[in-house]
Parts: C-alpha cells; structure tokens; sequence
C-alpha cells in the first residue's frame, strides 16, 4: 500500500525536520491568528506582546488600526441609535480589571 502523507523537508542549520502538509498548515493557521498587542505600563509607555493579557491579568489592546471606509452611508443612524439606547462608549462606565 502507498502511503498518501504529502510531505516536505525544513533545514534549520545543522537540523532536518520533516514536516506534513497537515502540520504546515495548522503551523500556519496559528500564525496567522497572532495579532500583535500592547498595554501600558506604569510610565504609560506602550509594551507590545502577542499575549491577550498583560502581567496584571488585564486585556491588552490590539495595535493594529480598525478597518476604516470612507463610505460609511449608515454612521448617522448608527449613532442615533446607539445614543437613544446608550451603547456609546461615553455613556457607559469604564470596565473594572
């Protein structure tokens, strides 16, 4: 029987790894998932990590930039409504950590 596992060789240095395509492919799915974060520290200086929690157990931030369009045909109502309803950011209190 032919065994059907796709594989490829890595050289790291002296070092040859063989790696499944099924391997490569979650390696690479989990890469793509780490987003770059930050949270402040005592001196409010930004301290990148990759971590979703900072050394005091708080979310760090992302530090990527939201997508922005500037066609966006529905901001008025939008905000209309969550003003009416009290879901802007300024109408709420700040989370407790």
């Amino acid at each position: 029987m032919i065994d059907c596992v796709y594989h490829t060789e890595a050289r790291f240095g002296d070092i040859k790894l063989r790696l499944t395509f099924g391997f490569v492919r979650e390696l690479h799915q989990s890469v793509r998932r780490m987003y770059l974060m930050y949270y402040l520290n005592e001196n409010g200086d930004r301290v990148y990590t990759l971590k979703k929690l900072d050394p005091n157990g708080k979310p760090t931030m992302s530090a990527h930039p939201a997508r922005f369009s500037p066609e966006d045909k529905y901001s008025r109502e939008r905000i209309t409504l969550k003003r009416r309803y009290g879901l802007l950011l300024t109408q709420a209190p700040m989370p407790v950590y």
